[in-house]
């Protein structure tokens, strides 16, 4: 393997299907061979997959969807609660307190 043609691959900026970057679909294509000819070689029963390309094209699609949403910040829902009074002549109980056990102490 010459390194010129494996960097060229890694820094390609050119786009392969569904637009995914070419570096991207090289480097995961480039792993799953070598770990398959590794299985092969240092362990005898390994079973290869019947379609090599849906497996690696499976992993790079699931990799981008993971990557793009890294470091986002999920989007935020307010929602506002208010204590309600309860009408006239009815109790409501305060539910949703706890208490410390040690102590007893109740807080709301």
């Amino acid at each position: 393997m010459s390194l010129p043609w494996f960097l060229g691959n890694l820094l390609s900026k050119v786009k392969g299907p569904d637009g995914i970057g070419w570096n991207i679909i090289f480097t995961i294509t480039y792993l799953y061979i070598w770990n398959w000819r590794n299985k092969q070689i240092f362990n005898v029963e390994v079973v290869l997959p019947f379609s090599p390309r849906k497996t690696i094209f499976t992993t790079v699609v699931e990799w981008v969807k993971a990557a793009n949403g890294f470091g986002k910040k999920p989007d935020r829902v307010h929602v506002f609660l208010a204590w309600e009074p309860p009408t006239i002549g009815q109790l409501k109980p305060n539910v949703d307190g706890s208490i410390r056990a040690a102590t007893n102490i109740i807080g709301a």
